[in-house]
């Protein structure tokens, strides 16, 4: 897994072209552009630069959110199971966005979860080894972390 670094500069410090790249994406986010390109043109900035530094700069409050990941899980057909992964994620302040889980067969159901958890959570295979540990939990795997 990639390590990122994140400082927090001034933006009085820094090159104009990081805002226009903000600017461009608040343009594409809000529909008022409907392309790059066209939000490119519409701030006087070069697409290249665009596709450049797209993904390295965010307004502060762009990246506190936090980050979105995808675990698959084996849980026994037990009252409760499904209840404490859950109550483990509202104890750790992660947000669940989906859940999908299949009609139990010989004992055991599949159910996956994306979960948005706070950026501060930075080891997920404490996360994960946490999961394993709740009862009624027989395997607990991440598939994706944004």
């Amino acid at each position: 897994m990639e390590n990122n670094t994140y400082l927090l500069v001034n933006k009085k410090i820094l090159p104009e072209v990081f805002e226009k790249v903000i600017e461009a994406k608040a343009l594409l986010s809000s529909k008022k552009a409907k392309s790059v390109n066209e939000a490119c043109q519409m701030i006087s900035l070069s697409r290249s630069v665009f596709y450049k530094y797209r993904d390295y700069v965010f307004l502060f409050d762009e990246k506190s959110h936090g980050r979105i990941i995808t675990i698959s899980f084996v849980l026994t057909d037990s009252q409760g199971v499904l209840s404490s992964i859950l109550k483990y994620f509202a104890d750790i302040s992660a947000n669940i966005l989906t859940i999908n889980q299949t009609i139990p067969i010989n004992n055991s159901a599949n159910v996956t979860l994306s979960v948005r958890i706070p950026d501060s959570l930075l080891d997920l295979s404490k996360i994960q080894k946490n999961l394993i540990d709740l009862p009624g939990v027989m395997d607990a795997q991440i598939l994706a972390s944004e």
